[in-house]
């Protein structure tokens, strides 16, 4: 089995409006070291550029806005350690 992703001394925000996906989202990164923020409802509230990003979303990729096409997009539902996995390429 591969080993966990190690992201002590990271700082991740997570940005969901479903308080129970957050929280569980949330706990997962903090289980895998993270410092984590948030969590935020929306992208207007978490608006940081330059902030490396990963999209957990249940829309198909049409719905997301022309500028972000090429950022990583995980479709929902999805286990918890890909999201872990995928935050932990950004900053590793």
């Amino acid at each position: 089995m591969a080993e966990a992703p190690d992201l002590r001394g990271h700082r991740v925000l997570v940005v969901e409006d479903e308080y129970c996906i957050a929280s569980d989202t949330a706990r997962a990164l903090r289980s895998a070291g993270a410092e984590v923020m948030g969590p935020c409802p929306s992208e207007a509230d978490a608006r940081n550029d330059g902030i490396p990003f990963v999209f957990v979303t249940g829309y198909d990729s049409e719905e997301i806005p022309e500028q972000f096409r090429n950022i990583r997009r995980l479709q929902k539902p999805v286990p918890l350690r890909s999201v872990v996995e995928e935050i932990s390429k950004l900053v590793c």
